[in-house]
């Protein structure tokens, strides 16, 4: 069952009930990026939420994006993350415009 964690800001974030003793002995803030797109948990000492789920579950990253696969920054359950490729991770931007002239993204 998931469990929520407060943030700052009024945001809340959801994690795996075997991680929530763990990541409840830090106090998290909201981090907002790309000018207002995406919504991130994270700590100042440990960093962002997702990226220390995957160092205690021993994922390696080294130093590889992550991403939520629904696209939504503040459900860090450990199903729904994964690592990608910096194309991969490009893609998933939600600040690319589609042209009124053309369905696909990046053609005018």
């Amino acid at each position: 069952m998931p469990k929520k964690i407060k943030l700052s800001q009024g945001y809340i974030t959801i994690v795996d009930d075997d991680l929530f003793d763990e990541l409840s002995k830090y106090t998290w803030h909201t981090d907002i990026a790309n000018k207002g797109t995406n919504v991130y948990a994270r700590n100042n000492r440990v960093g962002r939420m997702h990226r220390f789920i995957m160092e205690l579950k021993g994922i390696p990253i080294n130093g590889k994006p992550l991403d939520h696969k629904d696209g939504d920054g503040l459900n860090n359950l450990f199903s729904n993350l994964r690592v990608v490729t910096q194309t991969e991770n490009n893609r998933n931007r939600k600040d690319r415009i589609r042209s009124a002239n053309s369905p696909y993204t990046g053609v005018a």
